[in-house]
């Protein structure tokens, strides 16, 4: 049973859903509603129009990937393939190959290692970018940050991989204004300290750790230099001064 305290953050807040990125890009992307057309066979980019902007790759062999270049238009591309991270990062490596200047949001829900993250950077047109999985590490962050000229927006599920120095290399994505970021591996001294030094970044998503996060010292940074943060708890996000007005500070029930 949901605590008070619980109760009355559902009858004070909207539930904000996967708030960084999502804003952005749905920005970027045209057509609002549009449902995402499934690839998980060449069958599948047989039928799928060639005008077709908004993509899901599921379960499509290898051999099938280059077939992909069929979609010119395409500007936002999800990858759910259940794949191990090296032959993930064979697919990403031939998806880099590929001429989509439109491409502007990817989110990948397995984990690639750095060598894919590395094939990433090829396409320089990237303005989202959703990153999943333990095998992704310092190293593939710096990649990303330092080759990726437009990225705007970042996130971080299950990367429990990344410390505080492949955090404090976005400071290198000089576009870069959204962040969620998983805090799992970080203390509360180097959580404040990324959101001091990534400068540039305006917008924080913040993953409530299992640890519990002190809110205060983080609000004190989001007044010192004007910056909007949310607290991740599942799915929802709450602003952090309306988390703190209900003293839900350190939520433990679900």
């Amino acid at each position: 049973m949901k605590s008070a305290n619980n109760r009355r953050l559902h009858d004070i807040f909207t539930p904000l859903t996967n708030i960084v990125g999502v804003a952005l890009c749905a920005m970027l992307i045209a057509g609002c509603g549009h449902s995402r057309a499934i690839v998980s066979s060449v069958f599948g980019v047989f039928w799928v129009s060639s005008s077709e902007y908004l993509i899901e790759v599921r379960h499509l062999p290898l051999k099938d990937w280059p077939k992909l270049q069929k979609f010119t238009e395409l500007s936002d591309l999800s990858i759910s393939e259940n794949l191990d991270p090296k032959s993930l990062d064979k697919c990403l490596q031939t998806l880099s190959q590929l001429k989509l200047p439109r491409l502007r949001a990817l989110r990948l829900e397995c984990s690639p290692t750095d060598d894919g993250l590395l094939a990433l950077t090829n396409l320089s047109s990237i303005v989202c970018l959703d990153l999943y999985g333990k095998h992704i590490t310092d190293s593939g962050v710096r990649k990303v940050s330092a080759n990726l000229p437009l990225l705007r927006s970042i996130s971080f599920n299950q990367c429990t991989s990344i410390t505080i120095n492949g955090f404090l290399s976005l400071t290198n994505a000089i576009m870069l204004r959204d962040v969620l970021l998983n805090v799992e591996k970080l203390n509360q001294q180097e959580v404040e300290r990324v959101i001091r030094e990534v400068s540039q970044v305006t917008y924080w998503g913040i993953d409530r750790p299992s640890w519990g996060l002190a809110l205060q010292p983080l609000k004190q940074l989001k007044d010192e230099k004007d910056l909007t943060i949310v607290i991740h708890y599942d799915k929802y996000g709450w602003g952090i001064d309306e988390v703190i007005k209900s003293g839900y500070e350190h939520p433990t029930d679900r």
